[in-house]
């Protein structure tokens, strides 16, 4: 009995003590959920009530333990550590932080079964830790081991994971190693999508990472398609924080005006401004690091809107607004910290504030009152300096240094330099360091010490290399060797070594610095090459690639050897704007592509639109801001459908986008040039202009002379073609032929086909009217025709040929019943009318005549025809050449087809004529060439265009015109229909005056030359004649037979 009484107790006592373990462990389990959401989910953002509450917890679940040995009350206990360090880290309390971490670390380590994903969390946090304590190095060791554990633990895209590779990027960006940077935050962002997809806040983010390190080395291109990325994501997410989008905004805003693109500058800064007007006062703009630092982002922007418009005066305005803000900032004031950033973290966002505002200020003023600028550049060293602030410092070291150099204060200077290259070795910051010793390259080259400026420079390419175990002299380097450093510091940086070993050489005659000094300039221009020529140069772009150019050109002639002048045209070629090229030859593309109806309504709805915010903002008589401000937005928004819908070309039409993207092949075009033909490439560069002459079996290159004395001969040539009552063109006109064509340039054969490609102010001038030796125009001795660049040309000359084979004839009539004498003057052209008339008849034709000459009409119908002829008015804008137009008949108002218009129009043609004044005629565009109307016409697609270069008179442009079309009758190339079309002219007019280049020279042939697809009678009735031949044969041979029968 007693031993049944004990065997029940006994079981309800372990009954007893199982429910009560079996409900502890229930609770423990609990907790520690608990716990572990707030340290896994809430460790970014953790606050002082997170972690009591976190840390509550935690003690509450080490009480429950009695064994302190167990694995769970260790598990516990580094969770406490962690959680105490993830605190003091936000407290910025770094080392105790790391301390506490490393206590974490300690306890995990110690145990045989590791909780692998605490590990990695807490090695991550000890990474930040660490960085934020400013030991990189460690805080790079950390980064790769989290990655391992991470790795170890997770899936392989896993969101952590990604997160740790981005993290290796950053801290790899504190040692100028870029190349691995961007190698891992293209993993990161990469690993995030493949994790949740692209439209994320992470891939946003990461995006704008990317974008800043290749605006750093100056791969402008991918910064820009990066910025616009990030863009979208944050537009397309319904992510709360807005201040992201707004930093993106401000980010693109600062690029276009860095690279020359104000108007669209100011449309995203509009767009950021009504976004903040919007969204800021919602509550959740996190990124107002402190009161005012949204509005101060607004006012550098229109600083700096007004420094690239050249408008000092209201840059410095705003620049002022920005500084008096900042001195008055109040840190005592706690609405100024809405974030409650710790007073240090606010102190350095307004010094940064500060530093910048002061930069602003010394870079506008720096040539008209040096003085002051230095002052404002040692006043930034201060504050960086006092503060350890170490961003930015060498790059205004070196602005001091250059003072003190050009003060001659060469102890100074080096000083300076021997000071700043010390830290920068401690921190092994390569790009300043190469920054340095080209600085002390360039002193020493100034203390005429050639060896010195030999071993600094060597210095500077040694880190230049990708692999730093390789030896490779400098002038053996080529841009395949060397790290992503491109950005506009380090090209200027290059074409100083450049000009300073050309100037080593002129001092020596040693030729081991003369090919040096080459290959440097070869390697700046490739670097140009692969990340400037994407989009419309600038007026800086087009200063640094004159400096290249003059360099490269010049120590390519002092080299005198004629094997290496294909490999320096291909690199001038390629370092030209590609603008042109690719519009023409996406608009003559496009044409064979399939696209959908309602894809190419979508889009000529939306450039219609364009064109009308354009059109409202030139044209507008009146300022409203408001409504200024409306329409520029509205130009944003369709802008962006239009870049949407290029994406969508560009996805579903791969191989046409692909061609835009290929390399100009020399050898291709020079095989394609017939024996008799010659190209004439001249370049303007920073103080020369040279030369290039091609022909199927040779290239050469000639030295024409200083570019400001050419141009003040040209100026009194160009002015004189427009004045008929006038002899004084010959003179000038004999000696710009001894200069642009001297004997090596034209050689002695005559009846030559020239092609010439002209830039800078010869854009103005047709080259048939020089005169040589003899008095002889050089349209009397040499067929003569134009081409914007030899990439386009090439194409020009591969563009397909239409096959309607038909010529539209658009003769507008107008309100003026008065008869004029020139095409640009509004009124009746009687030439006009009769040159159409007389055309018409030698091809299958449309006419349309008075009012059925449209704009619409013209818009709607010029697709349909091979052959465009265009005679009527036409008037140019100085002011901005897009709107200068065509008039077509109508409503003065209604009746302009303006060059911002034909961008948007795909034709069909392989010539256009345009019978009108000044459509050769615009503004030159640094690097572009002239904004005119040929160049629209360019940009639909057409492959050849003659235009004119003035006011042509009415009369004899009809009788030129007339005999053109004549000899394109007739099968011969449109170049020489031209000629021979002014030859006849010449002919028949005795009178010296009649003579002039004015009546007869305005027009201008470009392009494709090649003859029209007529149909050719001669070939005809000589197989008709042949097969007559062959039937009468027939018949006599069957008689034969018969009778023979």
């Amino acid at each position: 009995m007693k031993l049944k009484v004990l065997l029940i107790v006994f079981i309800n006592f372990n009954a007893s003590f199982f429910l009560t373990a079996q409900e502890n462990n229930t609770n423990i389990i609990k907790l520690e959920k608990q716990a572990d959401s707030l340290y896994y989910n809430l460790s970014t953002q953790y606050s002082d009530k997170n972690y009591i509450q976190t840390l509550d917890i935690i003690n509450e679940i080490l009480t429950k333990y009695t064994d302190t040995t167990s694995l769970n009350y260790k598990t516990t206990l580094t969770k406490k550590y962690a959680s105490t360090a993830l605190y003091l880290m936000k407290k910025n309390r770094f080392d105790s932080a790391i301390v506490y971490s490393k206590k974490a670390l300690k306890i995990i380590n110690s145990n045989k079964k590791q909780n692998l994903l605490l590990k990695g969390h807490i090695s991550m946090h000890l990474y930040e830790q660490t960085a934020y304590n400013d030991d990189w190095k460690t805080a790079l060791k950390l980064a790769k081991e989290t990655r391992q554990i991470f790795k170890d633990t997770l899936v392989n895209n896993h969101k952590l994971i990604a997160d740790v590779e981005f993290d290796i990027g950053y801290a790899t960006t504190q040692f100028g190693d870029y190349t691995t940077v961007l190698k891992q935050y293209n993993i990161a962002k990469d690993l995030y999508i493949s994790f949740m997809g692209e439209n994320n806040y992470d891939v946003a983010l990461k995006y704008q990472h990317l974008a800043l390190v290749y605006g750093n080395v100056g791969f402008y291109k991918k910064e820009l398609e990066s910025y616009k990325k990030s863009i979208k994501i944050w537009e397309t997410i319904d992510y709360k924080d807005k201040s992201y989008l707004s930093i993106a905004y401000t980010s693109l805003t600062t690029w276009y005006l860095q690279h020359g693109d104000y108007k669209t500058a100011e449309l995203y800064l509009i767009k950021n401004e009504h976004l903040i007007k919007e969204y800021k006062q919602s509550g959740t703009w996190y990124n107002e690091t402190f009161k005012g630092r949204t509005l101060l982002s607004v006012w550098d922007s229109y600083a700096q809107l007004h420094r690239f418009k050249k408008d000092s005066t209201q840059a410095l305005a705003f620049n002022a607004k920005i500084v008096t803000f900042l001195n008055d900032f109040d840190f005592n004031d706690k609405s100024n910290n809405p974030n409650n950033f710790t007073s240090e973290t606010i102190h350095n966002w307004i010094n940064a504030e500060i530093i910048s505002a002061l930069l602003f200020k010394a870079g506008i003023i720096k040539n008209t009152d040096p003085e002051t600028a230095k002052l404002l550049y040692e006043e930034i060293v201060q504050i960086k300096e006092e503060n350890n602030i170490k961003q930015g410092l060498v790059s205004t070291y070196i602005k001091l240094l250059q003072y003190a150099s050009k003060e001659k204060n060469y102890k100074k200077a080096h000083h300076i330099l021997d000071k700043i290259l010390l830290t920068s070795k401690k921190t092994h910051d390569d790009y300043a360091i190469m920054q340095l010793y080209a600085e002390k390259a360039k002193l020493a080259l100034k203390q005429d010490s050639v060896l010195a400026m030999h071993q600094n420079y060597k210095q500077v390419f040694k880190r230049l290399l990708k692999d730093d175990s390789k030896i490779i002299s400098i002038q053996n380097l080529n841009y395949k060797d060397c790290k992503p450093f491109s950005d506009k510091s380090f090209v200027n940086l290059l074409i100083k070594a450049g000009g300073n070993y050309k100037e080593a050489y002129s001092n020596t005659k040693d030729d081991i610095y003369l090919k040096t000094a080459y290959n440097i300039n070869k390697l700046v221009s490739d670097i140009f090459s692969n990340n400037y020529v994407f989009s419309e140069f600038n007026d800086k772009t087009y200063h640094t690639v004159t400096k290249i150019n003059e360099q490269l050109l010049n120590t390519t002639l002092l080299l005198k050897n004629e094997v290496i002048y294909d490999e320096i045209l291909q690199k001038t070629e390629e370092s030209n704007s590609r603008l042109s090229w690719m519009k023409f030859l996406n608009s003559n593309q496009r044409k064979y592509l399939d696209i959908p109806q309602s894809v190419l309504e979508k889009e000529n709805e939306l450039k219609a639109q364009v064109h009308f915010y354009k059109k409202s903002l030139f044209l507008s008589k009146e300022y409203n801001e408001d409504k200024t401000k409306l329409w520029k937005e509205r130009l944003f928004d369709l802008n962006k459908e239009i870049d949407s819908l290029n994406n969508w070309y560009q996805q579903n039409y791969a191989s046409y986008f692909n061609q835009t993207q290929k390399v100009f092949d020399l050898k291709e075009l020079k095989n394609k040039l017939k024996d008799n033909q010659r190209i004439v490439k001249y370049i303007f560069a920073k103080n020369n202009v040279y030369a290039y002459v091609i022909t199927k079996r040779s290239t050469h290159l000639i030295k024409i002379g200083s570019k400001n004395e050419l141009v003040k001969k040209l100026q009194p040539l160009i002015k004189s073609l427009t004045k008929p009552n006038t002899t004084n063109y010959k003179n000038a006109a004999t000696l710009i032929y001894n200069l642009l064509l001297p004997t090596q340039l034209l050689g002695l054969d005559t009846k030559q086909e020239l092609i010439f490609i002209r830039d800078d102010i010869l854009h103005y001038l047709p080259m048939e009217v020089l005169i040589d030796a003899q008095g002889k125009f050089l349209v009397e001795s040499h067929t003569v025709s134009y081409a914007s660049s030899l990439l386009l040309w090439n194409e020009e000359l591969q563009a397909k040929k239409s096959k309607n084979n038909t010529l539209g004839i658009f003769v507008p009539t107008y309100s003026s019943t008065t008869k004029q004498t020139k095409r640009s003057e509004y009124g009746e052209l009687l030439g006009a009318n009769n040159e159409a008339h007389e055309i018409a008849k030698l091809f299958k034709s449309d006419l349309f005549l008075g009012k059925e000459a449209s704009k619409q009409a013209f818009i709607k119908e010029a697709k349909n025809y091979s052959l465009l002829h265009l005679a009527m008015h036409s008037t140019i804008n100085n002011i901005d050449s897009e709107f200068s137009n065509l008039a077509f008949s109508g409503n003065k108002d209604d009746n302009k087809l303006f060059i911002s218009e034909l961008y948007n129009i795909s034709l069909d043609a392989d010539l256009v004529v345009l019978s009108a004044c000044n459509t050769a005629v615009g503004n030159i565009k640094k690097g572009e060439g002239l904004v005119n109307v040929s160049r629209a016409f360019t940009y639909a697609g057409v492959p050849s265009t003659v235009t004119s270069l003035w006011e042509v008179p009415d009369k004899e442009t009809s009788q030129i015109m007339i005999s053109f079309y004549n000899y394109l009758k007739e099968g011969k190339s449109k170049n020489k229909a031209l000629q021979l079309a002014k030859l006849d002219y010449l002919n028949t007019v005795d009178d010296e005056v009649l003579r002039h280049p004015y009546y007869w020279a305005g027009f201008i042939i470009s392009g494709n030359t090649s003859p029209i697809n007529t149909p050719n009678y001669y070939i005809i009735w000589l197989i008709l004649g042949v097969f007559l031949i062959a039937l009468v044969g027939f018949v006599i041979y069957n008689r034969k037979l018969k009778n023979a029968a």
